[in-house]
């Protein structure tokens, strides 16, 4: 494109080259479609990106060959986040009886404290069964357990998204620079983190607190969104264009798949058996993720962390572009004198154009 570009120069500007204004208006002609073409040329060099043979076409490779790259490392990514799914349903079956539960025991207790009654709180359940032999005051805390429930679970829907406003951006850069597998590993592990203290309240009556806390901390400080980013950054990494967009759906798909599986799953578990059918399969996925599966993101595709210096290299690249179609002799007609000038040989219009792209 290069050679072209300089040959159109050279004829343009023999076409253009006359004294009179006939040749002058011919020679602005020329010169426009110069550094147009001088652009175009130097456009296509500088955002010319080095991909892979096997980014643009497959090569004749069938869908089995790059599914098993890396050793097999997306097919197995998409088995994570199904399972992951699955667990998730399997104890979201049982998180809104045992938040109302929690908040019940809590607030009843505190109201027979400020009775300054002796009597054993009632279980959650009566609320349902047979709220009428209860007194008045367990009655309120009833309706006001599962009030103290949803707002809890809304501030962690709250600090989930926050931490998505303030870290998906930083956590995608990461990613880029050291790769996929340690986001999805701490992603992995904040959805497993909160679960601990959730089945020791069910196992061993230990206090709920710890699973808000630990569900607030990791909300704000682990971006929900990482999981998934990083997947499909996966999935880009190692498959051609052409298989992706398929992929990248069959893992969207593992929220509805993980539902359809999970939730049955749950519904026939007690609490304690969900919870720990929950915390053994996302327990599995990280040691999977961490130990077996394989990192997509090569070492010559990884970017900078920071990105100043590739912010001022783009716009460096981006001045060159529009200096180019202006660094010719000016378009207007020249005048006697002008016209009268030598022309620089094809050798200084080489050097001249080599300078330009330096």
């Amino acid at each position: 494109r290069d050679d072209d570009a300089r040959g159109d120069a050279r004829d343009d500007d023999a076409r253009g080259g006359g004294g009179d204004a006939g040749g002058g208006d011919a020679a602005a002609g020329g010169n426009d479609n110069t550094s147009s073409n001088k652009a175009r040329a130097l456009n296509d060099d500088d955002f010319d990106f080095d991909f892979d043979d096997d980014d643009l076409n497959d090569d004749g490779n069938s869908l089995w060959f790059h599914l098993l790259r890396h050793r097999a490392a997306v097919p197995q990514m998409l088995v994570v986040g199904i399972v992951m799914k699955t667990a998730s349903a399997c104890f979201a079956v049982h998180q809104p009886f045992m938040s109302n539960q929690f908040f019940f025991e809590h607030l009843a207790r505190h109201a027979y404290e400020n009775e300054n009654s002796t009597t054993t709180p009632p279980s959650y359940t009566t609320c349902r069964t047979n709220p009428s032999i209860m007194s008045p005051t367990i009655q309120d805390v009833c309706i006001q357990a599962p009030s103290a429930a949803s707002r809890w679970q809304s501030y962690s829907f709250a600090t989930q998204q926050l931490s998505g406003i303030l870290w998906s951006v930083l956590v995608g850069r990461i990613s880029d620079r050291i790769g996929r597998k340690l986001p999805i590993v701490v992603a992995l592990l904040g959805e497993l983190v909160p679960l601990i203290p959730a089945y020791l309240y069910v196992a061993n009556g230990s206090s709920l607190w710890w699973y808000w806390g630990m569900v607030l901390v990791s909300g704000l400080l682990i971006p929900q969104q990482a999981l998934s980013m990083c997947t499909r950054s996966a999935i880009a990494d190692v498959m051609p264009p052409k298989h992706r967009t398929w992929l990248m759906g069959i893992y969207e798909s593992s929220l509805p798949i993980g539902l359809l599986v999970g939730a049955p799953i749950g519904s026939v578990l007690s609490p304690e058996r969900a919870l720990l059918f929950a915390v053994t399969c996302m327990a599995t996925c990280s040691i999977w993720m961490l130990l077996i599966i394989k990192e997509t993101l090569t070492l010559t595709r990884q970017a900078p962390l920071f990105v100043p210096d590739a912010a001022r290299s783009a716009s460096r690249d981006v001045k060159m572009v529009v200096l180019s179609s202006h660094s010719h002799p000016a378009t207007t007609p020249p005048n006697k004198a002008t016209s009268s000038a030598p022309e620089p040989s094809d050798d200084e219009q080489d050097e001249e154009q080599e300078q330009e792209q330096e």
